[in-house]
């Protein structure tokens, strides 16, 4: 079991780890330039590399249906989106800041209509394998520049035939920078900017300082077949990710999947017309925020399609958002009766 007081320490590193400059007053006055330090507009962690600022971000969508695991390069995404698609599975949209540096990712899935809604904000290259037809719509709507496995299989995606061998075809197809820029030249798409991404949220390194409620174990039911659980670990403040009844494994790294900050968003989900397909509601939400071993309630707002998703607290303020990577889950409003927070008494 992790002690209060190693809990404490974890939070107070996550609070404090930004360096101060400290003046010599007996130094001599010579004024130097200071250097303009870059931030991640995904994570909000320095050291972003200024010749990256205008590349576009990558979405790539990710099987997560439990026949499918382990998959590769999650770990490595800047923000995972997970929301229900049909049959009470999940599907994950891993977004990368700069389509440069894509991991081997995969496998790669078919598009959905929802996540084009979350990658428009950000101007992304969407990397999917297929997709429904009301994702068709939405990308040629949106005018979404796209790699479609159907049409660039041979360019911009890998068959693994070894894992061909264990799995069914469609659980074998993967990506990566090489692979996705053969993609984007074969497709004409453009690859730059027309002006710096704007912060994904409102990062500061001390957002756990006012936050009262700990949380070191969080269950969190998805659907009847699939749970999001995520563990807080004091020694690197990061929470583990499990799901299926075990460890969310990257196969790349052979570790649990770890991040800084994860959100709960709790929304309407109905079945499309179709009888199968999701419709998700991302105009508003409220869920919770956890980061550094705590927690917090808070609200969500999107005020278009094209607008980025906004997270208020309770009182109506901008949540300040703890630099990292991040987990970010989109659940239907009934399963929030079934949540599961341990540690989570008032300090």
């Amino acid at each position: 079991m992790i002690s209060a007081a190693a809990a404490a320490i974890a939070v107070l590193m996550c609070a404090c780890s930004v360096s101060e400059n400290v003046t010599n007053p007996s130094a001599p006055d010579v004024s130097e330039p200071e250097e303009t330090v870059y931030y991640n507009p995904l994570t909000g962690t320095a050291g972003y590399d200024e010749s990256a600022r205008l590349n576009r971000p990558v979405a790539v969508m990710v099987n997560n249906i439990e026949q499918s695991l382990p998959q590769r390069g999650i770990s490595k995404a800047d923000i995972v989106y997970e929301m229900p698609v049909e049959g009470g599975i999940t599907r994950l949209m891993a977004v990368f800041s700069d389509y440069h540096n894509l991991p081997e990712i995969g496998s790669i899935r078919s598009a959905r209509h929802d996540y084009v809604e979350l990658l428009l904000p950000l101007d992304a290259i969407y990397l999917h394998f297929g997709g429904s037809e009301a994702a068709k719509k939405a990308i040629s709507q949106f005018e979404v520049d796209d790699i479609d496995g159907l049409v660039f299989s041979n360019t911009a995606f890998r068959f693994d035939k070894e894992r061909a061998k264990s799995k069914a075809r469609e659980h074998c197809y993967y990506s990566d920078a090489a692979l996705l820029e053969a993609g984007i030249e074969k497709a004409d798409i453009r690859t730059e900017l027309s002006e710096p991404l704007p912060s994904l949220f409102t990062f500061r390194e001390d957002a756990a300082v006012s936050m009262t409620q700990s949380a070191v174990s969080v269950i969190a039911p998805m659907s009847g077949i699939c749970t999001a659980s995520f563990t807080y670990d004091p020694a690197s403040g990061l929470y583990q990710k499990a799901q299926y009844g075990d460890d969310h494994i990257d196969e790349t790294t052979g570790k649990a999947v770890a991040v800084q900050n994860v959100f709960l968003m709790y929304t309407d989900v109905d079945l499309m017309q179709d009888g199968l397909h999701k419709e998700i509601d991302l105009s508003e939400g409220h869920g919770y925020y956890f980061t550094c071993g705590k927690m917090q309630p808070v609200t969500f707002k999107k005020d278009g399609e094209d607008s980025l998703l906004q997270v208020y607290t309770e009182d109506g303020a901008v949540c300040t958002v703890t630099p990292g990577q991040t987990w970010f889950c989109v659940i239907p409003s009934e399963f929030e009766s079934k949540l599961s927070i341990s540690g989570a008494e008032s300090e």
